[in-house]
C-alpha cells in the first residue's frame, strides 16, 4: 500500500488486487469513509489491545501464515515507512535463492520461510495434509529447515530494533505440532549476546478469530478521533 493507504500496489498471495485504488473505490460504492491498513497491523493493533501493553517503545508481531507477515508499532503507532512499504520481513533477499516470489523479485526468505513453503512441502515431498504436517514430519529436514528460517528472519528484526514485545502469531503457529520451543530457540541462538539474547521473550498472538477486524476499528477510531 501507499503511505497515505489509498492505493494497494502490490498483493502476492490474492491475485486481482494490484495497483488498485481500493479505498476510493469502496468510498464511492458505500459512500462511508474508509480506511485500509495491512492486514499484520490490525492483528498487531488488537494483540496490544488485549494484552493490555505499555504501548511506549517497539512492539513487533511476527504473523506466519501463508506469507511471513511483520507489523511494527512505536510509542503506541503502526509504523509505515516513509513510502507505506515498511515492515515486509517476508521480502527481505536471502542469499544465494533465486527463484521467484509473489511479489515479481527473485530470492524473498518468505519462499523458505511461509505456509506456502510447508504447503510445497506438504504436496510434493510428504504427500500428505498441509495442516498435518508438523504432527507427521516436524522432525523432517525439510519441515526444521523452514522453522529456521522464519527464525532467522525473526531475529533478524529483533537484532536491528531490540524491541519491547515480540508477537508471534499467524495460522502456521496455529496448526498442531508446530515446533514453538524449537523455533524460540532457533531465534535466541541467532541473537547476539548478552542481549537481546537474554533479554527477548516471544509471547503467543491472542488467535481470536475477530482479532483482524477489531483491530481494524482500533485504527479507524485512531484516524477519526472521538466520536461527538
Amino acid at each position: 500500500m501507499d503511505e497515505k493507504r489509498s492505493m494497494c500496489y502490490s498483493s502476492p498471495n490474492i491475485k486481482g488486487f494490484d495497483n488498485l485504488p481500493l479505498a476510493d473505490i469502496l468510498r464511492k460504492k458505500t459512500g462511508m469513509p474508509v480506511f485500509m491498513e495491512r492486514d499484520v497491523n490490525t492483528s498487531l493493533l488488537y494483540d496490544i489491545w488485549k494484552k493490555g501493553y505499555d504501548k511506549s517503545g517497539i512492539i513487533i508481531g511476527i504473523y506466519i501464515g501463508t506469507g511471513l507477515g511483520n507489523a511494527m508499532c512505536i510509542d503506541g503507532r503502526i509504523y509505515r515507512g516513509s513510502t507505506g512499504s515498511s515492515c515486509e520481513l517476508g521480502h527481505i533477499p536471502l542469499y544465494g535463492l533465486t527463484e521467484e516470489c509473489g511479489c515479481g523479485k527473485a530470492g524473498c526468505i518468505e519462499i523458505k520461510a511461509s505456509g506456502k513453503a510447508l504447503e510445497k512441502l506438504a504436496a510434493e515431498k510428504f504427500n500428505c495434509p498441509v495442516k498435518e504436517i508438523f504432527k507427521l514430519h516436524r522432525s523432517s529436514r525439510e519441515v526444521k529447515n523452514t522453522v529456521n528460517m522464519c527464525a532467522i528472519a525473526a531475529a533478524t528484526e529483533i537484532t536491528i530494533l531490540d524491541p519491547k514485545h515480540v508477537i508471534l502469531g499467524g495460522g502456521v503457529v496455529e496448526m498442531e505440532g508446530f515446533p514453538l520451543e524449537e523455533f524460540i530457540n532457533a531465534v535466541r541462538v541467532n541473537l547476539r549476546v548478552p542481549n537481546p539474547r537474554n533479554a527477548f521473550r516471544i509471547e503467543l498472538s491472542s488467535f481470536d478469530a475477530h482479532a483482524g477486524i477489531v483491530g481494524a476499528a482500533i485504527n479507524a477510531a485512531g484516524i477519526m478521533g472521538p466520536l461527538h
